[in-house]
């Protein structure tokens, strides 16, 4: 889930739109990095720039000419840099590091904490966590017991004889089954969490911006998902690219949903 991946992604698009015959529309060029702007987007896929001008990157209330701050939310119309790790934004969560960056982005942080599907999300990722360490360390093991065979002829002579000792074969048995049966579970709690994503729906009737808010203040924390041995990624409806977070997609609508894989 690379940006430079997504950002090429975009550009193929917009690239195959502009030798379309039946395109009319004039390409639009970014005026930061003179990257070619797809139809419909409201950020340039190459610097993260806002073009849409005449609204609020951050909620959409149309805008004066000479306004600074938007008039109905109070963000600034020059965008806000993330202190975490120094992006720019227009939008209310980082586009880089999905750290709330405004007072939309805490109250949706705080609305989702309250969030039963949520909740489960985040309880559903330990469980996970625990299984998948726990399936690690039986892969990690069994290296250490192949590469002695490795070692002397002798070394395989000395374990043949002994792999008839009382109860071992029943203990290895044992172990492997256990192993099978945890990996079993885990996909299936696996499958469970993508059901639990799938499931997050925004109030209807709510703006492109605070729908994208909902879903950036949802993303499960990543040390919970390096300990659960998956990553998730945003499906876009819109561009069909796989995102790190809403805000990176460069479209004002939001369509798509979190990724559990």
């Amino acid at each position: 889930m690379q940006k430079a991946t997504t950002t090429a992604n975009i550009l193929n698009q917009s690239d195959i739109k502009s030798r379309n015959p039946q395109t009319k529309e004039k390409q639009r060029i970014c005026e930061q990095c003179a990257t070619p702007i797809p139809t419909g987007a409201e950020l340039c896929p190459g610097c993260g720039t806002y073009v849409e001008h005449g609204h609020c990157s951050f909620c959409d209330f149309e805008l004066e000419e000479d306004d600074v701050f938007c008039p109905d939310c109070g963000n600034p119309r020059s965008g806000i840099t993330c202190p975490h790790c120094g992006t720019l934004n227009y939008r209310s969560f980082c586009s880089h590091c999905n750290a709330p960056l405004n007072d939309l982005a805490q109250e949706a942080v705080v609305d989702s904490s309250g969030d039963p599907t949520y909740v489960a999300m985040q309880s559903l990722a330990i469980t996970l966590g625990t299984i998948g360490q726990t399936l690690e360390n039986h892969e990690q093991r069994q290296p250490a017991v192949l590469d002695k065979y490795n070692n002397n002829l002798l070394a395989q002579y000395s374990d043949l004889l002994t792999s008839h000792a009382p109860g071992r074969e029943k203990r290895e048995v044992t172990t492997t089954h256990a192993a099978d049966e945890k990996a079993e579970f885990y996909q299936k709690k696996a499958q469970e969490m993508q059901q639990l994503m799938d499931s997050l729906k925004p109030e209807e009737g709510i703006t492109p911006q605070m729908q994208r808010n909902y879903y950036s203040a949802r993303k499960l924390p990543e040390e919970n998902l390096r300990a659960a041995r998956y990553a998730t990624g945003w499906m876009c409806n819109y561009c069909r690219c796989l995102h790190r977070h809403p805000s990176e997609c460069v479209y004002k609508e939001l369509g798509g949903k979190w990724i559990f894989e």
